[in-house]
């Protein structure tokens, strides 16, 4: 077989390697910006979840200081609607209630905020708005 014939019969085999290349490395492209694509997806739902966690929980801790300073905000056994302001730019959907036994008041705060839920029990003694024991904290969804 003469050169001229041998080298006829490898002719296209380094664009057939090069096409098997840019395959390879385009697969492995798109599978890296899929996984940073879902990832970074979980980042911002992470995100806000824990921003809607720290204002639902915000709701709650400014709920039980503004009855601490202030009794009379929830005297009442029925749930009250308290007005909270913005927290990390959600608002809160804040409700308390009141119990009064022989240890004192306990009150029962609900806080909403982006999805997420505190549920919070403090008790105040008898005779003074101070001090606050909070006797539970719940987190979660709804």
């Amino acid at each position: 077989m003469s050169a001229r014939a041998r080298i006829r019969g490898e002719e296209g085999s380094t664009l057939v390697l090069a096409l098997v290349m840019v395959v390879a490395f385009g697969l492995v492209s798109l599978a890296a910006g899929r996984y940073a694509m879902a990832n970074m997806a979980d980042t911002v739902f992470t995100r806000e979840r824990t921003q809607a966690l720290a204002a639902a929980a915000g709701g709650a801790r400014w709920a039980i200081s503004t009855v601490e300073g202030t009794p009379s905000q929830c005297s009442s056994a029925a749930p009250t609607t308290l007005g909270v302001p913005p927290l990390n730019g959600l608002d809160a959907a804040v409700t308390c209630e009141n119990a009064v036994n022989d240890a004192g008041r306990t009150i029962k705060v609900v806080s909403r905020a982006g999805g997420r839920v505190v549920r919070a029990e403090a008790r105040i003694g008898v005779g003074s708005p101070t001090p606050v024991a909070i006797t539970s904290w719940v987190t979660g969804a709804p």
